[in-house]
């Protein structure tokens, strides 16, 4: 039975990736800026978690990038 191969990132991979890193941190930003300006307690919840899970998909994406530049 064949192994199967090692995940690869092709140059195309990584252009996509780095711009879905890029709409996920203006996205973060935006969701930051939101939540000082909303009055509704249960929306600043929403924007505060929705901020922390583009974050950590950001941190993600990224280390997957910088562990396929080795």
């Amino acid at each position: 039975m064949k192994k199967a191969p090692d995940m690869m990132i092709t140059p195309k991979d990584r252009l996509y990736i780095s711009d879905i890193l890029g709409v996920a941190n203006v996205y973060a930003k935006k969701c930051k800026a939101y939540q000082e300006l909303v009055t509704d307690e249960d929306v600043y919840l929403e924007l505060g978690e929705f901020h922390d899970t583009l974050t950590s998909q950001y941190d993600e994406l990224l280390q997957l990038l910088e562990e396929e530049q080795l």
